[in-house]
């Protein structure tokens, strides 16, 4: 724009909402959410931490939370951003599940199931078949979010790459979500 003052490149926000959080609504289902960001712990997005939210709602959230908890769902994302946050729905002891997202550290440092199938896996969330306006839909994101073809060689290359020790190096991230992550929990008052 040739006129105007310059803004910045980035703007930081801040909600005035609690960072533990309960909401009640007239259902016998609730939602368990727990919130955190890479930065808090000085790291920032890596392909490995996709490999572990992969590998952490596929092995442990589902047999843990799903499973064994009765939730209908559970699992783990992470953003480029550097957000990362553990999710329930349809969940009848959210409480339960808060304790176990607080044990992923412990998971993560016990964890021994080969990996191949979990990269494989993890690659394939990111490449999903696109028709051409999704994939231009996809060019525009990249574009404003300055991610460049080199971003994604360097992810894919971490994918890859990784191994069982570039795991274990984000359990100090786990353990530190554990004690200071933002909690949101929907559900019945009991």
């Amino acid at each position: 724009f040739p006129a105007g003052t310059a803004v910045t490149s980035e703007a930081t926000y801040k909600t005035g909402l609690p960072r533990k959080l309960g909401i009640r609504i007239p259902a016998q289902v609730s939602y368990a959410g727990m919130g955190y960001h890479l930065q808090a712990c000085g790291d920032g997005f890596n392909g490995t931490i996709r490999l572990l939210s992969n590998i952490l709602s596929l092995s442990c959230l589902w047999n843990e939370v799903r499973v064994q908890g009765g939730a209908y769902g559970a699992g783990m994302q992470c953003g480029r951003s550097g957000s990362l946050f553990c999710y329930s729905y349809r969940d009848p002891s959210p409480a339960r599940t808060l304790g176990v997202y607080r044990t992923l550290g412990r998971f993560v440092e016990e964890f021994r199931e080969d990996l191949d199938k979990f990269i494989i896996s993890t690659i394939a969330g990111t490449e999903p078949l696109m028709s051409p306006r999704h994939q231009g839909i996809y060019a525009d994101q990249s574009w404003f979010a300055g991610l460049t073809h080199e971003d994604a060689v360097q992810e894919r290359r971490q994918l890859l790459q990784a191994s069982r020790e570039d795991l274990r190096r984000w359990c100090h991230l786990l353990d530190a979500m554990a004690r200071e992550a933002a909690v949101c929990v929907v559900g019945s008052s009991d």
